[in-house]
């Protein structure tokens, strides 16, 4: 039977995750070459510096509660997705390792049955994968155009509120600042869900291994019941292996993103109170809330997956 590739499910992620500069060439990691100052350049340049202007942002308006909502709920997830990418770009050497797991032998189906029996799972994570990079999308249509859209642009009110050390009032400082404030939140939202998707691929991987095991286990034959048992062990001891590399980087990124998460929907929810009802601003922060729950979702409907898959294997 044709070899089984398993990341041709994720080639659109992985293509994006590189894009960014999150994936190095083949197994990898970062090393002095123009990529790595490529990476550097769009994390210190973009996501660092837009969160470092939040960060003296807050500082000043701490004592107005509508400034400071408005400010607050982007800073939190700002800082928390750089910490996410700092953690994925240090433990690459895991991630890539993970990756060179799939194309094991004992990780491939057997039959085209098994193929079929893994399907299921392969697509959930496409179809959450669309509809999370759908509502991204709409969620950078309405922070670049609602300042345009309702008219307050003309008063050169940026997308989102920050404070610099220069007139940005003055063209053409006004729209380069603009221009940066938009490459940064979209590269960085761009990154948040590429990461916790790449994320929930490698749980779906897992869960999909888990499958394959109960079928070997289901299907096991007296004449070779020794060889094909002690090839489900391997095959275990191996989705283990994986299980600890991806735990020693995956545990620390989701404590953060649950309590980042909960704080700024529920910030975010309060400054959606205040502003115009159905205007540019409302829909940018309700798509704002969706994103951000989705996030939370696929965390746990993945995972839940995997443990549900992982009991029916010890049972």
């Amino acid at each position: 039977m044709e070899k089984f590739v398993w990341q041709i499910t994720i080639k659109v992620n992985i293509f994006v995750l590189r894009l960014i500069g999150l994936w190095p060439k083949g197994r990898d990691n970062y090393k002095i070459d123009s990529y790595t100052l490529y990476s550097l350049l769009l994390l210190i340049f973009f996501m660092t510096m837009h969160d470092a202007v939040l960060t003296y942002t807050l500082l000043q308006v701490y004592t107005n509660l509508e400034a400071l909502t408005e400010v607050i709920f982007m800073y939190g997830l700002e800082t928390l997705l750089i910490f996410k990418v700092c953690c994925f770009m240090k433990n690459m050497t895991s991630v890539k390792e993970i990756m060179h797991h799939l194309n094991d032998d004992l990780f491939q189906p057997k039959n085209p049955q098994q193929i079929i029996l893994v399907h299921p799972g392969l697509k959930e994570w496409k179809i959450t994968y669309t509809i999370f990079s759908t509502s991204m999308v709409a969620n950078i249509f309405f922070w670049t155009f609602y300042p345009i859209l309702d008219g307050s642009v003309k008063e050169r009110r940026l997308p989102f509120l920050a404070l610099y050390p220069y007139d940005f009032k003055k063209s053409p400082f006004y729209q380069l600042t603009y221009l940066h404030q938009i490459i940064s939140v979209s590269l960085m939202a761009i990154a948040a869900i590429n990461i916790d998707m790449f994320l929930g691929a490698v749980m779906a991987y897992i869960g999909s291994q888990c499958e394959l095991i109960c079928d070997n286990l289901k299907n096991i034959q007296e004449y070779n019941f020794a060889e094909t048992f002690l090839k489900c062990v391997r095959q275990y001891k191996l989705v283990l292996t994986v299980v600890e590399k991806f735990e020693g980087f995956f545990s620390f990124i989701v404590l953060g993103q649950l309590l980042a998460s909960g704080v700024c929907i529920g910030l975010a929810m309060f400054h959606l109170t205040l502003v115009v009802p159905l205007s540019s601003e409302f829909y940018s922060l309700l798509f704002y809330i969706i994103s951000i729950s989705l996030q939370i979702f696929q965390y746990c409907w993945f995972g839940n997956q995997v443990e549900m898959k992982v009991r029916i294997v010890l049972h």
